[in-house]
């Protein structure tokens, strides 16, 4: 995914993707080489989200295990 698809998806400029990008990258959270997104370390990245991971985390878990 590029920063401008990122960006289009989050409904953000794509400067502000790519500076969440560079900030992530140099905390060692995650690998971002020509538009392929790489989690290098899964616990800083969710140290450096905000609340609602957990939320988040627990809707889709929750969606999983509903029958269809």
């Amino acid at each position: 995914m590029t920063s401008d698809f990122l960006a289009i998806m989050l409904g953000l400029k794509s400067a502000a993707v790519s500076d969440a990008v560079d900030a992530l990258a140099m905390m060692g959270a995650i690998d971002y080489h020509r538009g392929a997104v790489t989690v290098v370390n899964a616990a800083i990245l969710q140290r450096a989200a905000c609340e609602c991971y957990a939320v988040c985390k627990a809707s889709f878990a929750a969606a999983l295990r509903r029958e269809c």
